[in-house]
């Protein structure tokens, strides 16, 4: 259920060829594999451990900009790979870009 629960991603450490796999955050329905971050923070909600946090509106979008073919990226995983991979808002609005440009939205 996305309503009521509260996500925890752990930090890790992995080497530079270890793969992440990527599922839409409604449907569960697998988008492909992304390569992982060697770093990642620990990830509690919308917030990483440090001091990070990322809102969301839960609002759909625009219809014309709601997928693109092959895309590896939704809304939900977008957020959390981000918390996951940056340590300020700053560096999330890079990563957010980089996810998009690199890996479709």
């Amino acid at each position: 259920s996305l309503y009521g629960s509260l996500y925890h991603y752990p930090a890790s450490s992995s080497s530079s060829d270890d793969g992440r796999d990527v599922y839409d955050w409604d449907t569960g329905a697998f988008l492909g594999t992304i390569p992982e971050a060697q770093e990642t923070h620990n990830v509690v909600g919308n917030c990483n451990g440090v001091g990070l946090c990322i809102g969301e509106t839960t609002f759909g979008g625009i219809e014309a900009l709601s997928s693109q073919p092959g895309a590896k990226v939704d809304y939900g995983s977008l957020i959390y790979l981000t918390l996951q991979r940056a340590s300020t808002a700053r560096e999330a609005i890079r990563t957010m870009d980089h996810l998009m440009q690199t890996y479709g939205y």
